[in-house]
């Protein structure tokens, strides 16, 4: 394999093969960005080596790349520590990477944050700290948050039980395709 000199052309090089499925020329054209210390380079990295279950590698470019505080990194060693991709499960560290990802607006983090505090993983249980969490995932889009913030409301978590609202957020689930806020919405009679 030849070394490339990480240059603007190289984004869209990879971009080229990404759009083509070509991860190994992704790869190529992506190792010399990573290597000189781009965060977005290091996460795409990450993300394919997960894609062919090389969690220590991916673990290792999601580190570098969370370490200059890339937050999509870090919301996906949040993930791997809730899976326990290569590594322990353990939702202690999961939760640490998904409070930095969401302290940077990171949503998905934010919806995961809600579920821990939900069920109590990682953290005291406490549904008002999940529901604060899943409301700021939900004001973004996330459809995730947006279905369990209508399951909130449906059976009066935290708050005072409310079919409209939680029909509210269901809708904005379904519209985005989720399925179980669909199912969630025949049962409350409509959808």
């Amino acid at each position: 394999m030849t070394t490339r000199i990480p240059t603007p052309f190289s984004y869209l090089s990879a971009a080229r093969a990404y759009a083509q499925g070509d991860d190994d020329g992704e790869r190529q054209w992506l190792l010399p960005l990573a290597e000189a210390g781009d965060a977005a380079a290091q996460c795409r990295l990450a993300l394919l080596a997960t894609a062919a279950r090389d969690y220590a590698a991916a673990q290792a470019w999601f580190e570098r790349a969370a370490a200059q505080g890339h937050s999509e990194a870090q919301f996906f060693l949040g993930l791997i520590y809730i899976d326990g991709q290569g590594v322990p499960r353990d939702y202690v560290q999961a939760r640490g990477w998904f409070e930095r990802a969401a302290a940077q607006g990171e949503a998905r983090a934010q919806s995961y944050l809600g579920w821990l505090y939900d069920n109590g993983y990682g953290v005291r249980r406490d549904f008002a700290t999940a529901r604060l969490w899943l409301e700021r995932a939900a004001a973004q889009g996330d459809a995730d948050a947006q279905f369990n913030l209508g399951s909130f409301y449906r059976y009066g978590k935290s708050v005072a039980q409310d079919f409209a609202t939680a029909r509210l957020w269901y809708e904005r689930a379904a519209a985005q395709g989720d399925s179980d806020a669909r199912q969630a919405l025949r049962e409350l009679g409509r959808g």
